[in-house]
Order: C-alpha cells, then sequence, then structure tokens
C-alpha cells in the first residue's frame, strides 16, 4: 500500500507539474531527460559502486548511493541540454500542449517513482521497504512464484524497459536481462535479512567455481545439478565475504544460477534458478533429515532449505586455508544451459559447462580447493594442514 502511494503521489504531482507549467517541448524533454537519466544509472552503477566497495567505502550503501546519485545528476545535465537543443517556448497550441504534458508527466512521474522504488530495495533497509515483495524477514520463503507487487509496478516498469533495451538497441556481449534477469527479485532476496546481519554485497573475489564443479546426477537423483561454490575467507576489502567476526553468512535466495536455452554467451536474455539445498555427507545431517542420493553421491544426502534460511560458514570451517565449499543442488530443466554463478548482490563468475557426476570428477574436486582461476589446485589449501575443513562432511 505505502508503494502504490508512493507512486500515485509522485505521478499525480509531476503531471500537475507539466500541465500547469510547461510547454509541449519542454514536457518532452523532460521525459527524455528521465529515460537519459535511467539508462545511465542503470550502465554505470555497478562499476562505480564496485570501486567504492572495493576500496572498503559504503558498503552495503553503495549501490543505492550511486544508482540514485546517477539518475539525479544524468536527467539534470540532459534536461537542461534540451533547453539547448531545441525552443522551449515553441507554442503547438493549447490542445498539443496539454497532451504532451499529461502523456509526458505521466511517463515520467512513472520512470521517477520507479527508479525510487529500486533505489529503496537497494539499501540494506527492512524488507518491508519500499514494499515486502517475499514478506516481513520472517516469513519462509519457498519459491519466486510467493513474490508480491504492488498494484502499480513502477519499478518492473522501470527495469523492465531497461532489460529490453540491452537485448536491443543497447545490446552488448553482457546483456543486463542474463545479469540481471528477474532482477526485482534479485534486489529483494539480496535485502531480505540485510537487518539481520546477512549482507547483502561481498567482495568481487569471494566465490568461485572450481573445474568440474557443476555436476548432473542421475534420473533417481532427480536430475539434480549440482555446484560446488567455493568462499573465500577474508572481509569484503580483501575480496571476500566475511563478516566482523569472520563468518560467510548467506541466503539460499542470494544465490542464483542463470542459464540460457542451449546458449553459453551472456547476450539476450536469460533465467535465473535458485537453489533447492545443499549436498552434504550423510553423518553431518540431523538424524532422519535429507534425501539419500544414490550411484556417484552414495553417502551424501539432499539437504532442503527455504530461500530465507541462514547458511553460515564459520572460521573452523575455513580450516587454516583460505577457502571452503559449499555444494549446491538445482533444478534445471533439460535444455537450459548454465553460464553465470551470481552471490548476493555485486559477485558474479562464469561458470564451465554440465557434466555427468562421475568418480573422477568427486576425486578432484575433494583433492583440493581450486584457485578460482584456472581449476587447478590451491596449494595454500590442498591435502595436508593447509587444506580447509569440508563444511559438508
Amino acid at each position: 500500500m505505502l508503494a502504490l502511494l508512493v507512486i500515485v503521489i509522485i505521478v499525480l504531482l509531476t503531471v500537475a507539474q507539466f500541465y500547469l507549467k510547461n510547454k509541449a517541448m519542454t514536457s518532452f524533454g523532460t521525459m527524455m531527460a528521465s529515460i537519459f537519466g535511467f539508462v545511465l544509472a542503470f550502465s554505470y552503477y555497478e562499476p562505480l559502486a564496485g570501486l567504492l566497495i572495493g576500496k572498503g567505502y559504503g558498503g552495503q550503501w553503495a549501490q543505492s548511493g550511486i544508482f540514485f546519485i546517477l539518475f539525479v545528476l544524468s536527467f539534470a545535465v540532459f534536461r537542461v541540454l534540451t533547453d539547448v537543443l531545441w525552443d522551449p517556448d515553441a507554442d503547438f497550441g493549447a490542445v498539443a500542449t496539454q497532451a504532451t504534458a499529461v502523456v509526458c508527466g505521466l511517463a515520467t512521474g512513472l520512470i521517477i517513482s520507479g527508479v525510487f522504488l529500486i533505489t529503496l530495495a537497494m539499501m540494506p533497509a527492512s524488507p518491508k521497504y519500499p514494499y515486502p515483495r517475499f514478506g516481513d524477514g520472517q516469513t519462509a520463503i519457498s519459491e519466486i512464484r510467493s513474490a508480491k507487487k504492488p498494484l502499480i509496478s513502477a519499478d518492473g516498469l522501470v527495469s523492465g524497459l531497461f532489460s529490453w533495451m540491452s537485448k536491443g538497441s543497447l545490446s552488448s556481449s553482457k546483456s543486463f536481462a542474463v545479469y540481471h534477469t528477474g532482477f526485482l527479485d534479485q534486489l529483494h532476496l539480496n535485502g531480505y535479512k540485510a537487518r539481520s546481519g546477512v549482507d547483502r554485497v561481498a567482495g568481487k573475489d569471494s566465490i568461485s567455481v572450481p573445474k568440474k564443479g557443476l555436476r548432473r546426477l542421475d534420473g533417481e537423483n532427480e536430475n539434480l545439478t549440482v555446484v560446488r561454490m567455493e568462499v573465500k575467507r577474508g572481509g569484503i576489502k580483501q575480496g571476500g565475504a566475511a563478516n566482523a567476526k569472520g563468518d560467510v553468512s548467506f541466503m539460499p535466495g542470494q544465490v542464483r544460477l542463470v542459464c540460457k536455452g542451449g546458449e553459453s554467451n551472456t547476450r539476450g536474455s536469460g533465467t535465473a534458478f535458485y537453489p533447492e539445498g545443499r549436498v552434504v555427507s550423510r553423518r553431518s545431517a540431523p538424524q532422519g533429515q535429507g534425501k539419500p542420493l544414490t550411484g556417484v553421491m552414495n553417502g551424501r544426502v539432499l539437504m532442503t532449505h527455504t530461500l530465507d534460511e541462514v547458511l553460515t560458514l564459520s572460521k573452523d570451517d575455513f580450516g587454516t586455508g583460505n577457502r571452503a565449499h559449499v555444494d549446491l543442488a538445482f533444478q534445471i530443466p533439460s535444455g537450459m544451459t548454465p553460464v553465470l554463478l551470481e552471490f548476493k548482490d555485486n559477485v558474479v563468475v562464469s561458470v564451465g559447462g554440465v557434466e555427468p557426476a562421475s568418480a573422477e570428477a568427486e576425486a578432484a574436486l575433494e583433492g583440493g580447493a581450486s584457485n578460482g582461476d584456472s581449476g587447478t589446485s590451491d596449494t595454500s589449501s590442498s591435502a595436508g594442514a593447509g587444506r580447509p575443513r569440508d563444511p559438508n562432511s
């Protein structure tokens, strides 16, 4: 209700301003300035915020602050430029002026309110604001389809429009519609428990996927795709994801496997899948819990988790090495090709092809933690005293 009220107020005030004060060309120029503003904000907020986060500034507030500042500054600059490009006092008659004011005012109001709601969703604030898309922070999230939206989805309009542009006129090898497919779900899930100590950002090197890290299980195991996600110790400034206590806390809803239909590039659009749970050894699972797996995964069980359940890697899980790992299970339909693994708001890694689970692959993975670059063993975490303790065992 609050989000709807904000949208209505912003739209009404914008239309009133346009109708009472603006000439036709001013209304049109202001609308175009708002479009250029959100395009630039979406295009550059991540690299600029990444610079701040990497140097230890801004933390969880960096992305929302940069996004909003970029929009305001670019909106203002383009608005001034429109008065230079054409005569703002050109008269097209009363009917044209009024019609332009209503149409352009409505569009500009929706864009401004959409940007405002997205900015709020990027903040580490209560999940009730700007609206409880998945609940109040205490509600268990079982699936993405439970997402709630305001009656007027201004934030969906803005993010959807930019996603559409990223596939067409603004297309590149790194499409926003791939990297941020389901953008609003991603934002709201990453901030769902930010007030409870689960950070929504991490260091740029905080996760990696080793070679042979994607394994597809056989039919008896529901054709699950198991992804080995290695997590780096250390704080955000050191490229890790640890909090002040040295623990790494995250929700399954903060991990996404982005797939494409039969393609391995990052053009066009993608589909995000969230973990069904973790694959752990049977002896580490609570007695009677977890679904036993068979074949290569014999001796392990699938522990299902809700998307909001907090998983924690403590200092002990890292041992004396610099990485610990988690095996996350995804239900990926046949014909879909994984291309990216995303962690929290700002960490993305490319993933290799999916291979059938095999004893060889499991032996390679258990032989040592990947260094995240070449898929080879990291000497600091190979077998011996430096090897991190497996949190799945």
